[in-house]
């Protein structure tokens, strides 16, 4: 194909005009919206939806000489949504509502309420400990608020249940849940929609260990669990985070973790930084993290 069609275009036709034409996406023209006529029967077969020639606005991304499109307003996806954690118990009820009320300013306050409340059955307990991780992970603003509320309900709510063991055991759960339902390799795809989940996670599990809530066996297992992934994206994304949110909250915790959990690792990473296949975040979050460990752990 020579030149592209004044008004419309497929996605095939543009790959192909780019590969036989070697035009970068911006030079394609203002291929924005899709066709109004085929949004409903086009959205699950994106390669054979037409493409409009006109002023809107969509995004281009080049990678690994592929195309990846967004297309915005029609197609972007949808954010991920809270599930509502429903219960009919007066008790957690009242969990609920102090917890959604929380605050900087109150938090004492709020404190007193929660510890007051008489948690006796273990299902009450549990669902405050879905609530309380459901903020965690949408809610990265206030990580470290969440961080310093758990500190405190962990040395003052006292009773037959244990508050830390399952509010730990929770946090375990969903984190490794989100470690083996997504698709690994599709950590940079704009439709990994819980990428900010997961990566909260780990930031939140970084501000509990300095705060000695976990130890270092239990930060170095995260770390593990990571590295066990067969994505260099996804373990580059989440290490990084990891060591650089120990380093902003308190660095001297950085020299208690494992350097040997880390070692192969930063060994691969040395090689990768003189590959020319990896894009530029990619270097430099390997040069961040290899700074990071040869300052505090090599």
């Amino acid at each position: 194909m020579n030149e592209l069609n004044e008004n419309y275009i497929t996605v095939n036709t543009m790959l192909s005009y780019k590969k036989n034409n070697g035009e970068s996406p911006e030079e394609l023209g203002d291929l924005i919206n899709l066709n109004n006529d085929l949004i409903k029967n086009g959205k699950n077969i994106p390669n054979e939806i037409l493409l409009k020639n006109k002023r809107n606005k969509a995004n281009f991304n080049c990678r690994k000489n592929n195309i990846h499109y967004e297309i915005i307003n029609k197609t972007k996806p949808s954010q991920p949504t809270k599930k509502m954690i429903k219960s009919n118990s007066e008790v957690f009820v009242k969990l609920r509502s102090t917890l959604n009320k929380i605050t900087e300013e109150n938090f004492d306050s709020m404190v007193i309420i929660l510890i007051s409340v008489n948690i006796n059955l273990e299902d009450d307990l549990l669902k405050f400990c879905d609530q309380l991780i459901q903020k965690i992970t949408y809610e990265k603003k206030f990580l470290e608020l969440y961080s310093k509320l758990v500190e405190e309900l962990i040395s003052k709510i006292n009773g037959e249940i244990n508050f830390k063991d399952n509010f730990m055991k929770r946090c375990d759960h969903i984190f490794n849940d989100y470690l083996d339902r997504t698709s690994l390799d599709d950590f940079n795809d704009p439709n990994f929609i819980i990428k900010g989940e997961i990566t909260n996670m780990a930031k939140f599990y970084c501000y509990i260990y300095c705060k000695n809530v976990i130890d270092d066996n239990k930060i170095d297992s995260y770390i593990e669990s990571v590295l066990n992934k067969k994505s260099k994206t996804y373990k580059l994304d989440l290490i990084c985070a990891i060591l650089k949110s120990i380093q902003i909250i308190d660095q001297q915790m950085l020299t208690n973790i494992d350097k040997n959990v880390l070692k192969l690792y930063i060994a691969e990473c040395n090689v990768d930084k003189h590959n020319d296949k990896i894009n530029q975040k990619e270097n430099f979050l390997i040069m961040d993290m290899i700074d990071i460990y040869n300052k505090y752990l090599n």
